[in-house]
């Protein structure tokens, strides 16, 4: 396994034989969430992946090695706070990643320009520790739609090649 990055109590690391992924939670206590624990963060996160096995753009889940620990799929890019330019085709993209999200129940807290991998032909969104599911809320999942929706008209005001 190769290293790939430390931040916030979760480590990332790269089997680059395979082209896996392996993302290790050592510390919980999501606030947005509500969930405290690394095991709760991990089980939500591994909900998201296999609700959404089917939108493009999303890594796949592979395997839960632990409480604490799965596998996923290595997601090409360079992260926007990298690339720091979006073109539309990538915010169409990203709508339809948030849509077909929604559309499954579930609902994104956190926005981090690091969630979100850039190449010239796509978009791919990461880390989904950040969420809340409907059946946890309608009022809540309001809000977070809104949210969403200011979010992603501040990302193409800012980053949008012109």
């Amino acid at each position: 396994m190769r290293f790939l990055f430390e931040d916030e109590g979760v480590l990332t690391e790269l089997d680059e034989d395979q082209n896996i992924v392996r993302k290790t939670v050592k510390t919980g206590n999501h606030q947005l969430t509500g969930y405290h624990s690394a095991a709760d963060l991990v089980s939500r996160e591994i909900e998201v992946l296999k609700r959404g096995k089917n939108i493009v753009g999303l890594p796949r889940f592979i395997d839960r090695v632990d409480d604490c620990c799965f596998d996923m799929s290595y997601c090409e890019g360079v992260s926007l706070r990298e690339s720091r330019l979006i073109n539309q085709e990538q915010i169409d993209r990203l709508r339809e990643i948030y849509n077909s999200l929604q559309s499954l129940g579930i609902f994104r807290v956190g926005h981090s320009q690091d969630d979100f991998l850039l190449t010239d032909e796509s978009i791919s969104m990461i880390d989904f520790g950040n969420v809340i599911f409907a059946e946890e809320g309608a009022f809540r999942c309001s809000l977070v739609k809104l949210w969403t929706k200011v979010r992603l008209f501040d990302l193409e005001r800012r980053f949008l090649e012109i």
